[in-house]
């Protein structure tokens, strides 16, 4: 495959080729709408209603007014269509902007949260080349911040925009100049069918992949996703998680296409915040991971009681408990929904789906599912366990610089590996029973633990280690170190997280515990066998 090529427009998608292209759109699935464009129609007839709902409010007709500043401002400075622009953001007001102010100047935007360390944002800042950066540097520590202002600025007088209310670097803009005195652009060269947003997924610290999605897609699953929540213009959105993670992108999506005022929640503390914010807005529908659910069933009687305003919440992950106790405790109506950054949103229960009972919905229109044999291939029956492949209008461009990991993806009729462990039953409904890749997936986060453990390896206690997951309740699963230690030394969890902080690797993605191994089993070919220590820890969580 040669590079995918995404800066121009795509008639036609260059992993699903002509047919499924030119189906999607015949049958309506891709309009060639961008986020950019339903927004504006929406603008056309309700300047005055509410957009952004919550510390930093907007009517729609301020809404696009920042977002005309902003774009203008870069076009001023030569972004041009196509281009990176790297926003380093909490999920506030400023992303909202930032998303459609990216979408009205057709460029891609790399939205990543302000909570990653100093070398992880100079990390993607190095993969994607931005021509212009956005940046809050909240909560980083002094040196930090001179790296980031370095880097940052060496994309060019007026590039670099600072989003907070320290010091301005020389050459850089205050964003919230930007907003109140930059000439507005009054144009709209968004392309749905060309990349619009990289989401960035694995890699801890070497080079990580960042996914190429596009407005057809993004625009598709969010229209679905509207019409199975039965989502319209008088609803408030409550968008938790942080920037650049794909449900913040369809909090955003979601909001902006349906014509609903969105509350979007920068913090999170427990689900408190959340709750908070609720209260103050009035949100009725939000977007939410299974370690948000059991954050809210953990609130007290008073916070809770905050949550009253909100009717529906998507939501995916397991146990299936979290979700029947949430409706339970506050009287609302969960709807499951399946998705990764790769496919979008694809898999939704609708209001109407009154048998869907734990499963996680059926495959949006446009969306051929299937499952196989993990060894074989061959597809399996109904109600059997294996695969989850997937072949559809929320397909990504495939990775940016990175056709190998496209390929390697994809089948060769075309279907994407989800590496998900999923069963299909007779009435279509999808239900996901686990992992097969090596992946670990705790509270919402993908953790991919090759590249921890080449780095667990380096530290000089450490004979041998791997990194697998194990069940928690609250996130879904925990990461833990099962390593084999060095005859007469001594380490904890303290010590591996302090060698890996030190080594780059995010907070978000260190270790919750140390397991110390006389050894650790190995398959007959001489692997680690993980799948020995997960079927261990497995047990031992149902023990206890």
């Amino acid at each position: 495959m040669t590079q995918i090529e995404t800066s121009v427009s795509l008639a036609v998608h260059p992993l699903l080729g002509d047919e499924c292209s030119r189906s999607f759109r015949e049958h309506g699935h891709w309009t060639g709408d961008t986020v950019a464009d339903a927004f504006l129609s929406h603008d056309a007839t309700g300047a005055d209603r509410p957009a952004v709902v919550g510390p930093d409010p907007l009517t729609r007709a301020q809404l696009i007014d920042r977002a005309r500043r902003l774009a203008g401002h870069l076009r001023g400075v030569g972004v041009e269509r196509g281009d990176v622009v790297l926003a380093v953001l909490a999920y506030d007001t400023a992303a909202v902007v930032t998303t459609l102010a990216a979408s009205l100047l057709g460029v891609k935007l790399l939205g990543i949260s302000r909570d990653l360390t100093a070398g992880r944002i100079l990390g993607l800042h190095a993969a994607a080349g931005p021509t212009a950066v956005i940046l809050d540097r909240t909560g980083q520590q002094p040196d930090d911040r001179t790296a980031l202002d370095r880097v940052a600025s060496g994309t060019g007088t007026g590039r670099y925009l600072v989003a907070d209310d320290e010091d301005l670097p020389p050459g850089a803009a205050r964003l919230a100049d930007v907003w109140s005195s930059a000439p507005c652009y009054e144009g709209n060269d968004s392309d749905a069918s060309s990349c619009s947003v990289l989401i960035p997924t694995g890699g801890t610290t070497g080079e990580p992949k960042l996914v190429q999605q596009h407005d057809d897609s993004l625009v598709y699953s969010s229209r679905q996703s509207i019409r199975c929540a039965e989502i319209t213009e008088d609803d408030v959105y409550l968008g938790v998680g942080p920037f650049g993670h794909i449900m913040t992108y369809f909090a955003t999506y979601i909001a902006l296409v349906s014509g609903a005022a969105l509350a979007p929640c920068a913090g999170w503390r427990r689900g408190s915040d959340a709750a908070e914010l609720v209260g103050a807005t009035g949100a009725t529908v939000s977007m939410m991971t299974s370690t948000h659910a059991y954050d809210l069933l953990q609130l007290d009687v008073e916070q809770g009681a905050q949550l009253a305003p909100l009717t529906r919440i998507m939501s995916a992950g397991k146990p299936d408990e979290f979700f029947t106790d949430l409706e339970a405790r506050y009287g609302l109506r969960m709807l499951r929904l399946y998705g990764l950054s790769e496919v979008g949103t694809h898999v939704h229960v609708s209001l109407g789906d009154a048998d869907a009972e734990t499963a996680d919905g059926r495959p949006m229109p446009g969306t051929e599912a299937r499952i196989v044999d993990p060894e074989t291939g061959a597809v399996v029956g109904a109600g059997i366990a294996g695969e989850y492949q997937v072949r559809g209008p929320s397909m990504c461009l495939g990775y940016f610089d990175g056709d190998a990991a496209t390929i390697d993806s994809l089948t060769d009729d075309g279907f994407w590996r989800t590496g998900d462990l999923a069963t299909i039953d007779e009435r279509g409904f999808v239900q996901i029973c686990g992992r097969i890749k090596e992946s670990i997936r705790r509270g919402g986060i993908t953790i991919h633990p090759e590249e921890i453990e080449t780095l667990l390896f380096a530290h000089p206690d450490i004979v041998e280690a791997c990194l697998v997951g194990s069940p928690d309740r609250r996130l879904g699963q925990i990461v833990n170190v099962v390593a084999v230690l060095g005859s007469g030394t001594t380490l904890d969890i303290s010590d591996v997280r302090d060698h890996l902080l030190a080594n780059g690797v995010p907070r978000k993605e260190l270790p919750d515990r140390l397991i110390e191994v006389e050894s650790i089993p190995r398959t007959d070919l001489g692997r680690l066998s993980k799948r020995h220590l997960v079927a261990q820890l497995e047990a031992a969580a149902r023990l206890h």
